[in-house]
């Protein structure tokens, strides 16, 4: 193999490492910080990314949650609950994840 091949090759395994190691940690950060169901107040949903905001918000309407705002993220809502099992509701209405509003997650749901 030429040098300039090793190069590029290994170059490239280097960037693979990399991702791999940074999705490994995000995974962990995101799954550290995830609510149980029982939760509820301010809270951060995470919709899949692609769904529509009134599609969104249809579902939402079952969660007796109150939109607090929503974010640059048009799948990333913060919302507010007093009762008991907020976060379950909002898993059952399609939020593939919930989080505190609070470091992290604070951040996503930030308004432009």
């Amino acid at each position: 193999m030429r040098p300039g091949r090793a190069r590029l090759f290994s170059g490239m395994a280097l960037i693979f490492a990399a991702l791999l190691g940074w999705s490994a940690f995000a995974t962990l950060v995101v799954q550290a910080q995830s609510v149980d169901d029982g939760r509820s107040g301010r809270l951060v949903a995470v919709f899949p990314p692609g769904t529509s905001r009134q599609a969104t918000l249809d579902q939402l309407t079952s969660t007796d949650a109150r939109l607090v705002k929503d974010s640059f993220l048009p799948f990333v809502w913060t919302l507010y609950g007093d009762e008991p099992d907020l976060a379950g509701r909002l898993r059952q209405s399609g939020a593939i994840g919930v989080f505190p509003d609070t470091g992290l997650f604070q951040c996503l749901s930030l308004e432009l």
